[in-house]
């Protein structure tokens, strides 16, 4: 018969193995504590094939799952995770080929806290629907001091390929100085991309009240 492995005081995931438990089904158990506190019986074999890790806390503690469905910030996270680990995900070539790469106290945790709990206690929750992820350099990896919350335009006007053009003592893209003189995009870039006029003298062909500047 083989000679059972002794697992007393090592830890698995979350669980620190406290002693023996009587056996259930034939199986083997131990009576583990959770870094939450929480105490309960688990098979040898959850144990050692990472079937169990804890008892559910982190689940419970950040609110972020509910019946299942994950929150926008644990999608974000997701997508992200996915990018950066998963072969099968269309944007992995493109990220490894780039090094672009996930931290490690994202991907595996740090203390008690796991990959997400660890990027939502850097990060915040997502503020809106808006919001994705952005690196701020552009050929780093996902890292706290590499990442913020942006939304899509914002995001755009930090690419390297985006533009800025220095107008009135300010500096935005021609999409932003369309918007804030009432001229259609594509007129304002025929002129200034294809027709070479300055961005002053563009604006001024056809310049109305201005909107309201953005911030």
């Amino acid at each position: 018969m083989k000679t059972l492995r002794i697992l007393t005081n090592q830890s698995f995931g979350k669980w620190l193995v406290k002693e023996r438990a009587s056996d259930k089904d034939s199986r083997a158990h131990w009576l583990c504590e959770c870094v939450c506190g929480t105490q309960r019986e688990v098979s040898h074999s959850n144990l050692i094939y990472g079937g169990s890790t804890s008892c559910g806390c982190s689940k419970r503690r950040h609110g972020h799952r509910l019946m299942g469905i994950p929150s926008p910030t644990m999608r974000c996270y997701q997508s992200m995770l996915a990018r950066c680990t998963q072969p099968s995900n269309p944007a992995f070539a493109h990220y490894q080929q780039r090094g672009i790469t996930l931290c490690q106290r994202w991907l595996n945790g740090e203390g008690a806290l796991n990959g997400f709990e660890c990027f939502l206690a850097d990060m915040g929750t997502r503020p809106s629907k808006l919001f994705t992820i952005e690196r701020t350099d552009n050929d780093k990896g996902y890292e706290p001091s590499n990442c913020r919350w942006a939304t899509r335009r914002e995001q755009a006007r930090n690419r390297s390929s985006t533009t800025l053009h220095f107008h009135d003592g300010r500096e935005m893209t021609l999409r932003e100085w369309g918007e804030a003189y009432g001229i259609p995009y594509e007129v304002l870039r025929h002129r200034v991309s294809r027709a070479g006029i300055p961005i002053s003298a563009a604006i001024k062909l056809g310049r109305s009240k201005p909107h309201r500047l953005p911030r």
